[in-house]
């Protein structure tokens, strides 16, 4: 792809980190390049939230999303058929 995007992996401003889950696993974190490649690893539909809390802030986990006020569902691959 010629115009990927590119993203501030360790953004300073940016108060959160981004939730990836899929029926088989999760990851959290700030580099969301790092993340989504982890996640493409295995063959299962995931989605990427956004989560308003620093990582290590507990919080709870329903129907595979957090569960925070202010969270964004920010994208997901692997949901439709191509």
């Amino acid at each position: 792809m010629k115009n990927k995007p590119e993203f501030d992996k360790q953004a300073p401003y940016c108060e959160g980190h981004f939730f990836l889950s899929s029926v088989a696993k999760w990851r959290t974190g700030r580099d969301i390049e790092y993340l989504i490649k982890e996640m493409r690893k295995d063959p299962y539909p995931f989605a990427v939230y956004f989560v308003p809390l620093e990582e290590n802030a507990p919080y709870k986990i329903v129907n595979y999303m957090p569960d925070v006020e202010g969270t964004v569902c920010v994208a997901s691959y692997g949901c439709f058929p191509n």
